[in-house]
């Protein structure tokens, strides 16, 4: 069965919006309890993805010459697809080099969530939906960093 990520996040915002405060308190202290509970590590991967991301890019243009922090101020704000996108560009290369196209969808609702549900709702996706996202995060995050040549610890 394939998963209709855009229903689904659609769905989620709906259950937000009409939530009771109460029910809201209860997801985010079970969310604050547990920081190894699935929502938090997509967050984690989302960030640490971008992170790197911003790194990658930041120290290849470092090495042109340009100032660390005036260069770290123009990319802070810049998000996943921004990002890679640069990163692709400075590197003369094509995401297939890095990803499969279904890691990188994957990816890119792993952000969604984590940007409209997971970090600023701060509620629960589903059992079921887990897994494949993290997964995705995880290989790209090792994908990324095997292609810029860092060994990971």
């Amino acid at each position: 069965m394939i998963m209709n990520y855009e229903e689904h996040l659609k769905n989620l915002r709906k259950l937000y919006y009409e939530s009771f405060p109460e029910q809201r308190l209860h997801v985010g202290e079970q969310r604050i309890e547990n920081p190894d509970y699935r929502p938090n590590q997509i967050v984690t991967y989302v960030s640490a993805i971008e992170g790197l991301l911003r790194s990658l890019v930041l120290w290849d243009e470092i090495a042109t010459g340009k100032s660390s922090q005036k260069t770290y101020e123009k990319y802070e704000h810049y998000g996943f697809k921004k990002l890679f996108s640069i990163y692709l560009e400075q590197r003369s290369t094509q995401s297939k080099d890095i990803i499969t196209d279904d890691i990188y969808r994957l990816v890119e609702y792993a952000v969604k969530y984590r940007s409209l549900i997971l970090a600023h709702e701060c509620t629960n996706l589903g059992q079921d939906k887990y897994h494949d996202l993290i997964d995705a995060c995880e290989a790209f995050l090792h994908n990324l960093a095997n292609h810029a040549g860092i060994k990971d610890p």
